[in-house]
């Protein structure tokens, strides 16, 4: 028997041929009872049948016996093929249900709202730039607008996007880097628009500048105000802290054995 010649008995092979690997679920009463069926065809005819019911396979012609038998061997691929009844028939329910309770849980029109966090790192200690990751996660459907803003306006330069993840819960997650020289006062913002949001996601990572005491504020004399440095210095305290700062003068001691609130100082 050479190369591309049948077994004796068995019908010869095709020039040209087509192999199709067809999957079913079948229901009863909702989710009650569900069975599983893989059927593998060969040349436009059904040879291998695995049913979750028998939980084995089947060789429905003679040219699907030897594929039986092994797969049937094969302790991996036949606990593969019994755990389909949950992993594919149920979950597929689940999701695609038109009558799920939650308009979440179908699959069409399922909406999950995104998460969204900012991380700071460094690349290089001795740079002065820093990344700031933001990362959105958990979202469905797939298509969704990540931006980022330094004090209110659109970062474009040092913004770098990377590939959409699937989590493996039917949600996905995306992460935008921005490489920037943060200042003290400066506030980025993480912007995230998504369907299933009514308005965009907002996360801030920044501290913005103190702002200066109000009209008849006094600021706590226990604690020296932080002014942080814009350039060369930094800028100067308002005048009314300014003043509020400076050393009080000493209260002159009371004299010995004076009574009626007279004396003199020096010695």
């Amino acid at each position: 028997m050479g190369p591309g010649v049948p077994p004796d008995g068995l019908p010869p092979l095709a020039a040209h041929f087509l192999a199709q690997w067809k999957f079913e679920c079948l229901f009863l009463n909702g989710m009650q009872r569900v069975r599983f069926l893989y059927r593998y065809i060969y040349d436009r005819q059904e040879i291998v049948l695995f049913d979750s019911d028998l939980g084995k396979h089947v060789a429905v012609t003679a040219l699907g016996e030897a594929d039986a038998d092994y797969w049937n061997r094969n302790e991996q691929i036949l606990q593969y093929q019994k755990a389909c009844v949950d992993r594919f028939c149920r979950l597929g329910y689940e999701v695609g249900n038109y009558e799920a309770a939650k308009r979440e849980e179908r699959a069409i029109g399922r909406r999950t709202k995104p998460t969204v966090t900012i991380s700071p790192t460094k690349m290089d200690p001795a740079s002065p730039n820093t990344i700031l990751l933001c990362t959105a996660t958990g979202f469905y459907p797939l298509e969704i607008e990540v931006q980022w803003l330094k004090n209110g306006q659109l970062e474009e330069e040092g913004v770098a996007f990377g590939e959409e993840l699937q989590n493996g819960d039917w949600t996905y997650q995306l992460q935008v880097m921005l490489e920037t020289q943060p200042q003290r006062g400066d506030v980025y913002t993480c912007q995230v628009g998504h369907v299933s949001l009514e308005a965009p996601i907002t996360v801030q990572w920044g501290k913005p500048l103190p702002s200066c005491p109000e009209k008849g504020e006094r600021p706590s004399l226990w604690e020296e105000p932080e002014w942080p440095l814009l350039g060369e210095g930094g800028p100067d305290p308002p005048a009314q802290v300014r003043l509020l700062l400076l050393p009080q003068s000493p209260v002159p001691p009371a004299l010995p054995g004076a009574n009626s609130g007279q004396g003199s100082w020096g010695p």
